[in-house]
């Protein structure tokens, strides 16, 4: 895994992300220097990133081949930022791996997330979202893709959010489908209570 930026370059990546987001550079000039570069992993943790900062790091990172993991992780981008988030997940045919920890995405940002999932392009398989504040209604939204044709995600790390009984049972729901493909999943820390282990136990029992 070869990463970009280097961690004492984070800032000087960022500011000419959002330069070249407001000039108007030919993407060619940005894909043959991103070329040079020759990284398939991208990290901006913990930069205080906002939302126009994600809509300039795509921008700039679409013109990029390869990129396979995607670190925005201690953030705080919220909802917005995974409107443009899910251009890049959606038209990345190498992406795997995302990881938006500690982001208070929210329910809203898990749904925007959910459109991307779905399309036959994104091929996302590890789906790391602890601490989002994410409740039973965003757990549907997930369900909705995981039982999707084109949803390839095998991983999803939901540990630390707002998860009740209630989300377990829909993602049992979805575990049971022929074309969920998911393989791990983590709920640590969060509040499914005794009714939400019966839903899990249930699911174990199923031919799927």
């Amino acid at each position: 895994m070869t990463c970009w930026p280097a961690r004492k370059d984070k800032d000087l990546a960022l500011n000419l992300s959002k330069c070249l987001h407001e000039t108007d550079v030919n993407n060619s000039v940005i894909k043959e220097k991103l070329a040079k570069i020759d990284f398939n992993a991208v990290d901006f943790i913990a930069c205080g990133l906002a939302p126009v900062d994600c809509a300039a790091l795509v921008h700039v990172l679409k013109n990029a081949e390869g990129i396979s993991c995607m670190t925005l992780a201690r953030n705080n981008i919220g909802p917005l930022a995974c409107m443009e988030i899910v251009k890049f997940v959606k038209n990345n045919d190498k992406l795997t791996h995302l990881n938006l920890n500690s982001n208070n995405i929210s329910d809203k940002g898990i749904e925007y997330l959910c459109k991307g999932l779905k399309q036959s392009n994104c091929k996302l398989e590890t789906l790391n979202l602890p601490h989002n504040n994410i409740a039973d209604k965003g757990v549907a939204f997930l369900c909705e893709a995981l039982r999707h044709n084109n949803c390839k995600l095998k991983t999803l790390i939901l540990a630390d959010n707002n998860i009740t009984a209630t989300g377990v049972g829909y993602l049992c729901e979805a575990l049971k489908q022929n074309n969920c493909k998911l393989k791990t999943l983590i709920l640590t820390a969060n509040n499914i209570a005794d009714k939400g282990i019966e839903y899990l136990s249930e699911t174990l029992k199923h031919s799927n």
